[in-house]
C-alpha cells in the first residue's frame, strides 16, 4: 500500500489528539508505528521554517525524545496536506495519567519519569536544542511507560542563551521569559530545566502549577515559594526540585547534576523492590491518590479535596469587553494589527486559533510592551 493511500485512509479515521495547530492521526500500517500531525492554517513563512526544523529534529535520537521522521506535503482530493510525521506513543500524554483519578503510581514512577525527562534535557543540550514549550501535556508515554518529550514545534537551535519573541505556554515559562525585559524573552536550556521542574511538581502533587494569580514578579515569587513549601515528597527530592525551581536562572542546578541524583534514586528504588515502577489503573477509584511512597509508606493518601486540579479559572473566563474589542479589531483590520510587531503577531495568531476552535484564551497574554 502506497504512503498516499495509507495517509488517505488514516485521515478518514478519528484523530487521536487535537491541538491549537493541528490534529494528530495514527498512520495506518506504518513500521515503526507513527502518527502524523496535520497542520492547520499557518502564517506565511512557517512552512519552510517547519521543514528545516523537522530535518534538524531528526538528529535528536534518544530514548526519552519523541522521534521525528520528517515533514510531509501531499495533495489529497485537491487539498494540500502538510504535516509532521513522528513516533507513535501508545501511552498517550502524561497529563492524562497525572490528572486521572483512576490512575495510581509510586515515587519509583516519579523518579523514573524525572530521570527520563532530565536525560532528554541533557541530550538536547548536547545537540544545542532548546525546546521552549515543555509541559505535562507535551510529554508522552510509551506502552511500557517510558517517558518522552514531544511537540518540538517551538524548538530552536542555540548553543547559549538567546533573546526572542514571546513563545511557549505561560504557566510553564521560566521567569526570565515570562517577565520579558526590553531586550526580549530570554530562552536557554535553563528555561527548559525550569519547565521540567514544574512538570515534576505536577507529577508529585497531581495538581496544576500556578493556580494562584501571579501577574507581577512579586506575586509570582510568592506563588513559587508557596508551591515549593507545599510539595510533599522525600526531602532529598524536594531539595533538588527547589534547586531547579529557582527564580534567577544563573542559580539553578545544572541539568546533569540533577540527572545524576535521579539516576541514583532510580537505582535504589529498582534494587529495593519496595515500590513498583509501572502505574496502575482502577476504574472504581474516584479520587486522586498521591504517589505511593511520598511519605515513605505504602498508604494510599488522597490529594486534598480543596486542592485545585483544574486549569486556573482565569484562563477559561469569558472574554472581557477589552478582549472583544481587540479581537474585533484583529478580525476587521488584520493586516494593520499583524504589522504592529512580530512579537504581537504570535499572540494574534494564537487568538485566531482560539476563536476558530473555541479554545480557552489565556489572559492577560503578557504582551511585550
Amino acid at each position: 500500500m502506497s504512503f498516499h493511500t495509507r495517509l488517505l485512509k488514516s485521515l478518514n479515521e478519528k484523530p487521536i489528539g487535537n491541538g491549537a495547530y493541528g490534529d494528530v492521526y495514527r498512520l495506518i500500517d506504518s513500521e515503526p508505528e507513527a502518527v502524523i500531525k496535520v497542520l492547520k492554517k499557518l502564517p506565511k513563512g512557517w512552512v519552510e521554517t517547519l521543514k528545516e526544523e523537522c530535518d534538524a529534529l531528526k538528529s535528536l535520537r534518544h530514548t526519552n525524545v519523541v522521534q521525528y521522521f520528517g515533514f510531509i506535503e501531499e495533495s489529497i482530493n485537491g487539498e494540500q496536506i502538510r504535516g509532521i510525521l513522528m513516533e507513535y506513543c501508545a501511552g498517550g500524554s502524561l497529563d492524562k495519567w497525572v490528572f486521572d483519578a483512576a490512575k495510581t503510581y509510586t515515587m519509583h514512577t516519579v523518579v523514573a519519569w524525572g530521570e527520563g525527562l532530565l536525560n532528554a534535557l541533557v541530550h538536547m543540550q548536547e545537540k544545542n536544542r532548546i525546546h521552549r514549550d515543555i509541559k505535562t501535556s507535551n510529554t508522552l508515554l510509551t506502552e511500557d511507560f517510558t517517558i518522552k518529550i514531544g511537540d518540538f514545534g517551538l524548538a530552536m537551535e542555540s548553543s547559549e542563551t538567546f533573546f526572542g519573541e514571546f513563545a511557549g505556554t505561560r504557566r510553564f515559562m521560566a521567569p526570565e521569559a515570562l517577565f520579558a525585559a526590553e531586550k526580549g524573552c530570554e530562552f536557554s536550556i535553563k528555561g527548559d530545566l525550569y519547565a521540567v521542574g514544574l512538570v515534576l511538581w505536577e507529577i508529585i502533587e497531581r495538581r496544576k502549577v500556578f493556580s494562584d494569580k501571579c501577574d507581577t514578579v512579586n506575586s509570582y515569587k510568592m506563588a513559587l515559594d508557596k508551591m515549593i513549601k507545599e510539595l510533599e515528597c522525600p526531602e532529598k527530592i524536594k531539595d533538588v526540585l527547589k534547586s531547579i525551581l529557582v527564580f534567577e536562572s544563573v542559580n539553578r542546578l545544572p541539568a546533569k547534576d540533577a540527572l545524576d541524583r535521579f539516576e541514583a534514586w532510580r537505582e535504589k528504588y529498582r534494587t529495593s523492590g519496595r515500590f513498583e515502577f509501572p502505574p496502575s489503573s482502577r476504574n472504581d477509584q474516584k479520587q486522586l491518590i498521591r504517589p505511593i511512597g511520598f511519605n515513605d509508606t505504602k498508604e494510599e493518601s488522597p490529594v486534598d479535596s480543596d486542592d485545585n486540579t483544574l486549569p486556573d479559572p482565569k484562563f477559561e473566563q469569558k472574554l472581557t469587553h477589552l478582549q472583544w474589542c481587540v479581537l474585533i479589531s484583529i478580525n476587521s483590520n488584520e493586516n494593520s494589527v499583524m504589522h504592529l510587531s512580530n512579537r504581537f503577531s504570535i499572540c494574534v495568531h494564537d487568538w485566531h486559533l482560539a476563536i476558530e476552535q473555541k479554545h480557552p484564551i489565556e489572559w492577560p497574554p503578557l504582551l511585550p510592551w
